[in-house]
């Protein structure tokens, strides 16, 4: 299979996946219609917790080995 097979191939499947029925199922799975709130248990949610730390100290006010980042930078 190349690059060039690819037109083909999904023209092909691709009136067979876009029916009525599958693009109701997909928003019905998801929980967006009908609305379901409860959709996704919280395990689902642990790797967007990542973000929610609070924000770093400045590079400037961090130090590392009694010298600021700044510094440290700066011997290189």
């Amino acid at each position: 299979m190349t690059i060039y097979d690819l037109p083909r191939i999904v023209s092909e499947a691709l009136p067979n996946a876009i029916t009525p029925s599958n693009i109701q199922a997909g928003f019905r799975v998801s929980g967006v219609w009908p609305f379901n709130r409860h959709i996704f248990g919280e395990h689902e949610f642990l790797p967007a917790q990542v973000t929610d730390r609070p924000e770093p100290s400045t590079p400037t006010n961090q130090v590392i080995a009694g010298r600021s980042i700044v510094e440290n930078l700066k011997l290189r």
